[in-house]
């Protein structure tokens, strides 16, 4: 495995006590900084916290999906965004870059990873050693936490088992441009302390190609689904559809996405999908480049941007405009009743086990957190609570986090804290 975190995710893990190796040389500041840092499909977040869990940083920047960027371009945007939130702290330009210099303290005392892409114990051995020596932080636990981004999205249930009756179990559902979800129970640490989110069971995160149900990717790719299905189906009938209308400002879904790639009819659209990603060296300033919108766009984007448009022509835009296609309604509907399946799994049967699920948890009684983009919209949102209902399942109390960054920078902060003071 290497020098790092040994995460069991295939079974359970609890969340601060990673079997881990020492850090050697790290210029540890136990008085430092507090650092959450949420990479996904779309974007990096990234939180400092203090010691009082008051935020003093937060920073957006691209995508940073382990498994599709590999180790280094994965550490070049992580390092570009962390130092973009130092310098909001104030801290000077030369200061703020990573790593420190040798002899210099670390600017955090521990930090918190949650990383779309990282599902295996060999990814986390293969991260930490590049994460801890870019931090210059040590390891042990409760200094360094790595784990897939769902992790992030467990931090309310410390909260809800404070609540009457008290919630012990939680789903963390993903869903933005890809989508995951898992089951959390909370466990007090062997060690003593403030109970912890403990892995229960992860369904999904499959990527673009094999899964993402409920996703932007998934969206995208229900929509060229339909388009093409109602295009063969109007053939069928004898009643062709007619090229679409030229209006910019219509909300119609099959008008705008035919619009965007530049054709006139969806069966244009299959060669367009599948043709190649640009090439590594592309540049689209160059003089003289000329090339279909589509060929500026690697394969997968060209389903994710597709989500919008979906989104727009189904619920309106934000001015009340639009809204009610039939065709993009139906295509929310699949993808919300596909993410409600992935999480049903997770849970017991609700009319009682009709098998023996050792690691399935009751809605009734669990809280279910939402994460991502998509499921930020409420209308979206209630599309997969709505399918979920129609299977018999009811969650005790559904939160939405809008930034798991910040939600994880102040948990942190408190628990490392928590044990620095016990």
């Amino acid at each position: 495995m290497g020098t790092g975190a040994v995460l069991d995710l295939d079974c359970q893990h609890i969340l601060l006590e990673f079997i881990m190796q020492p850090s050697s040389g790290a210029a540890h500041n136990p008085s430092g900084y507090y650092l959450c840092v949420d990479c996904g499909g779309s974007k990096t977040a990234v939180t400092i916290t203090d010691s009082s869990g008051a935020i003093r940083a937060r920073t957006n920047g691209g995508p940073s999906n382990f498994s599709y960027l590999g180790l280094d371009g994965f550490l070049k945007e992580v390092q570009n965004c962390v130092e973009a939130a130092l310098r909001e702290c104030g801290i000077e330009s030369s200061k703020a870059r990573l790593p420190v210099k040798n002899g210099e303290e670390s600017h955090f005392a521990a930090a918190w990873f949650g990383v779309s892409g990282v599902d295996t114990p060999e990814a986390v051995a293969e991260i930490t050693p590049s994460l801890t020596s870019l931090l210059s932080i040590p390891t042990s636990p409760p200094h360094f936490i790595l784990a897939n981004d769902t992790t992030l999205l467990a931090a309310p249930l410390v909260t809800a088992s404070k609540r009457d009756p008290p919630l012990r179990t939680c789903v963390a559902a993903v869903g933005g441009t890809g989508s995951t979800s898992a089951s959390f129970r909370l466990v007090t640490p062997a060690a003593g302390g403030e109970p912890v989110p403990q892995e229960i069971a992860r369904i999904g995160g499959w990527g673009w190609i094999l899964g993402d149900e409920g996703g932007g990717f998934h969206i995208g790719r229900e929509a060229i689904r339909q388009l093409l299905r109602q295009h063969e189906t109007a053939i069928l009938s004898g009643k062709p559809l007619s090229p679409p209308a030229d209006d910019p400002n219509t909300f119609e879904l099959r008008t705008r996405v035919l619009s965007l790639f530049g054709v006139k009819s969806a069966p244009e659209l299959l060669a367009l999908i599948h043709d190649a990603d640009p090439s590594e060296d592309f540049d689209s300033t160059s003089a003289g480049v000329t090339l279909p919108i589509h060929r500026t766009i690697p394969r997968e984007k060209r389903l994710s941007q597709l989500a919008p448009l979906v989104i727009r022509a189904a619920f309106g835009d934000s001015e009340g405009k639009g809204g009610g296609d039939p065709l993009a309604l139906s295509v929310l509907k699949a993808t919300s009743e596909e993410l409600a399946g992935q999480i049903a799994l997770l849970l017991e049967p609700p009319t009682g086990p009709t098998s023996f699920v050792p690691l399935a948890i009751p809605a009734k009684s669990s809280l279910l957190v939402f994460g991502g983009s998509l499921v930020g919209i409420p209308k979206y949102r209630d599309s997969v609570l709505e399918a979920l209902k129609s299977q018999g399942h009811e969650f005790a109390a559904v939160e939405h986090i809008s930034n798991a960054a910040e939600t994880g920078g102040r948990v942190l902060s408190e628990l490392f804290n928590s044990k620095k003071e016990s």
